[in-house]
């Protein structure tokens, strides 16, 4: 499923782009997902830690497994859930980039 494999990629470049952004602001020696997003939690860039931690969960699973009613819940989920999150972090980039 197209929106599965979109999930994923956008799910990746988010947590790569906001571990690059703690590193640019000070916060160093984080490299895996979990920490990244604790840390984003942390310094109140994501808004919700738990629905990161819970979107890095699923990527791992959809990236491993694949049936189709594992495929359509996680459609569900990106789409009632974790649309929501990802949409955040990009507000919050887009007006760090509005304000410089």
């Amino acid at each position: 499923m197209a929106l599965v494999h979109t999930f994923e990629f956008t799910f990746e470049l988010g947590w790569k782009t906001l571990k690059d952004y703690l590193s640019y602001s000070g916060i160093k020696k984080i490299s895996l997902p979990r920490d990244v997003i604790k840390q984003g939690f942390h310094h109140h860039i994501i808004a919700d830690g738990q629905m990161w931690i819970n979107m890095m969960e699923d990527r791992n699973l959809m990236a491993h497994t694949y049936s189709e009613e594992n495929a359509q819940k996680a459609v569900t989920k990106i789409s009632q859930e974790y649309h929501n999150g990802i949409k955040q972090l990009y507000h919050f980039f887009k007006s760090k980039m509005e304000n410089n």
